[in-house]
């Protein structure tokens, strides 16, 4: 459990959502290979390459559990 203030919050409403939506899971998984190629030896740029994809997801997920009164309503 913990508490919607709880810092990581964005995190888990992104990590069930691509578990509710395996289209959008590999989809990720997809992005996250390219980038990994791509920056091989850089682990920063890695990580800010896919920020806009978890960042798009994340807002899509925030709105998708509040309208189905899930976690993001809690």
């Amino acid at each position: 459990m913990v508490e919607k203030s709880f810092e990581h919050w964005d995190r888990l409403l992104f990590r069930d959502y691509l578990i509710e939506h395996p289209e959008v899971a590999k989809e990720y998984g997809v992005l996250k290979l390219k980038f990994s190629q791509v920056h091989q030896n850089d682990r920063v740029a890695y990580t800010k390459a896919k920020t806009d994809f978890v960042v798009r997801i994340t807002e899509i997920a925030k709105e998708y559990y509040v309208t189905k009164g899930g976690m993001g309503n809690k």
